[in-house]
């Protein structure tokens, strides 16, 4: 069985269920001081851990390769992921800002933004395990199972474009194109959120709303990833004649 698929369908889906998160109205496009040169593995890290945590999609183009094929697509693709994640983490500290302790639940245990993908990444890369071998690395984060890989070409390190490729749009993957779509709806989610903030005035009734109006929005994203996920599991059910 390619468990590694269902994993790949499973983060998609899990992106999807992560309904009451964080935003703003401006949505964070970037700004402030110029990153750093990416010239070992852990400077990279630490470009994508502040692109990530300050929403620049401006400079998500340099963590993918000049010349690596499908670039425009993969970039693309991380900037709504950039986009959709600051929104949902602003949206989450107006949360705690307005409700205090009990919005705080959110980010807790099983709360829908407590496993979020390059969730507290900074923090994490200090205690990163970083392999490297010649022209190729990859890093350990710590609670995650699958390494960062990346690749170094003159002279600069950038994410591993082909690796980015297979997971997303090879057998069993969700597809860009529809992961893509799924970061537009959340958010919009998100842009709902901060209006539901302001309409009301206690935690239950906000959360409550919240998720209301992500069964609306989601409900057609939520079908379409679980169908891809259900025909994978259809073609794993089917015996390999090679």
């Amino acid at each position: 069985m390619k468990t590694k698929s269902i994993q790949t369908l499973g983060i998609a889906v899990m992106f999807a269920c992560c309904l009451v998160i964080g935003c703003d109205k401006d949505g964070g496009s970037g700004g402030g001081a110029s990153l750093p040169d990416a010239d070992t593995p852990k400077q990279l890290l630490s470009n994508m851990a502040d692109i990530f945590a300050d929403g620049r999609t401006d400079d998500v183009d340099s963590l993918i390769a000049p010349k690596a094929e499908g670039r425009e697509e993969l970039v693309g693709l991380l900037k709504s992921l950039v986009g959709a994640m600051s929104k949902m983490t602003k949206l989450e500290e107006a949360a705690i800002a307005k409700y205090g302790d009990e919005a705080k639940e959110l980010s807790k245990g099983d709360g829908p933004t407590s496993d979020m993908p390059f969730k507290d990444l900074k923090a994490k890369i200090d205690k990163a395990e970083i392999k490297e071998d010649g022209d190729k690395a990859s890093a350990t984060l710590e609670g995650e199972d699958d390494p960062i890989k990346m690749v170094k070409a003159d002279g600069a390190w950038y994410l591993d474009a082909t690796d980015i490729q297979k997971e997303m749009s090879g057998e069993g993957g969700p597809g860009i194109e529809l992961v893509k779509k799924m970061m537009g709806a959340m958010e919009q989610l998100a842009d709902a959120g901060m209006k539901l903030i302001d309409e009301n005035e206690k935690f239950a009734d906000f959360k409550t709303a919240m998720d209301k109006k992500g069964e609306e929005i989601m409900a057609p994203i939520m079908a379409e990833l679980l169908g891809a996920a259900f025909q994978e599991l259809g073609k794993q059910g089917q015996p390999d004649n090679n």
